[in-house]
């Protein structure tokens, strides 16, 4: 029997992604054996709203919420760093449910 599965992006600056093509549906089970295998790397969400096609990707959104607390206010926290296209599954399953979803984003940690 297969867990949840969860849409996953890996934000880089350089270096091969971690999930195929660095936007993939995973098994929560790969995330964490992801996580688990790379310390560097950290994990933060984002929403996506019924029915878009892209999410922008913002400098605040790779920060925990830990993060984010600890940090507050930044100067460059709304820079736009990828418009991440989501697969036609993930837009028709957003509009079918009604429901918001979450996208995962594995991260160098900060």
């Amino acid at each position: 029997m297969t867990g949840s599965k969860v849409l996953v992006y890996h934000y880089r600056h350089e270096g091969s992604p971690l999930v195929k093509g660095g936007l993939a549906v995973v098994d929560q089970r790969e995330l964490d054996g992801i996580l688990e295998k790379h310390p560097e790397i950290q994990m933060s969400s984002k929403s996506i709203a019924r029915g878009v096609m892209t999410v922008d990707v913002h400098q605040r959104d790779l920060l925990t919420n830990e993060q984010s607390e600890g940090i507050g206010s930044y100067p460059n926290r709304d820079v736009n760093l990828a418009g991440v296209k989501l697969p036609v599954t993930v837009v028709l399953s957003s509009v079918l449910s009604g429901n918001h979803k979450k996208m995962i984003i594995l991260s160098k940690k900060l």
